[in-house]
């Protein structure tokens, strides 16, 4: 049974043990079953329990010491925590423990299985992180959307406020965008919109953010600029990246093979000029 056990607990990264637990929170750990499939293998001057007390992650310590107080009230228990096992390598560990029956001497004694699931917590993060990516991106053209542009206006204009800089917002609106669509289809209109948001990124620089307000709208945020009086808004770091996004907008756009031609219309608003 034991070898049955210790093959199986190999294949699937998985650990079976047995422990006694006291009544002042100490433990024993009758059988250890895969324990090297988890932590590798255990140092010659420890025994198995301390070398896997050892490999729980400094950051979850308390956690896991805390992890067998329910036994006591007859409940099964489940905690997640890591393990740094032998190479240094962190793996995410699911804890199930079970209590079997109290001992004569009061202790109990307690049945557990520890699963590695460090791929499961993979997947969930990536979830999340496209998610997270989701609520602020338009999902056709991967450019910032309005909430998020909304965000970084405000952060840019306590930053300007604050360093006494100036910002300036683009508003861009592409010209009988309607009658691509119709002359087209939808899908030539959404890979010119994909387009337009690629030029319009490589027209500013890196820190200053371009989103898409929705339909044919482009936002373009520039922070950080120095500030301009009423008679310099016509040479304003504002206006040459209007300048310039009118040209690269000129240029023909090659969808399908077709060659299409667009033009916008741009309005700018420059902090603290207008407000």
């Amino acid at each position: 049974g034991s070898e049955l056990l210790q093959r199986i607990a190999g294949t699937v990264a998985i650990m079976l043990y047995e422990m006694e637990l006291r009544s002042d929170g100490s433990f024993e750990c009758l059988t250890f079953v895969g324990l090297e499939t988890l932590i590798g293998p255990v140092p010659e001057d420890m025994s198995s329990e301390e070398a896997y007390d050892a490999a729980v992650h400094p950051e979850d310590r308390e956690l896991y010491d805390h992890a067998t107080e329910g036994l006591w009230e007859r409940e099964s228990v489940e905690v997640e925590y890591r393990l740094i096992d032998s190479s240094g390598d962190v793996r995410w560990v699911l804890d199930r423990m079970r209590p079997e029956r109290e001992q004569a001497d009061g202790s109990l004694l307690v049945s557990g299985v520890v699963a590695d699931i460090s791929e499961r917590k993979r997947v969930e993060a990536e979830a999340m992180e496209k998610l997270a990516h989701a609520a602020l991106h338009d999902s056709l053209t991967g450019l910032a959307n309005r909430a998020s542009f909304l965000e970084h206006l405000e952060l840019g204009l306590e930053r300007a406020a604050r360093n006494q800089k100036g910002a300036g917002v683009l508003f861009i609106d592409l010209d009988n965008f309607k009658l691509v669509n119709d002359s087209f289809g939808h899908a030539a209109g959404d890979e010119l919109l994909k387009a337009v948001g690629a030029r319009l990124q490589s027209a500013v620089r890196g820190m200053d953010v371009v989103a898409r307000q929705g339909g044919d709208e482009f936002l373009i945020l520039l922070t950080d600029i120095a500030r301009q009086t009423g008679d310099e808004v016509s040479n304003s770091p504002t206006e040459v990246v209007a300048s310039k996004v009118r040209a690269i907008l000129s240029e023909p756009f090659l969808v399908d093979g077709i060659e299409i031609y667009v033009s916008a219309s741009v309005g700018i608003s420059s902090y603290p000029a207008d407000g």
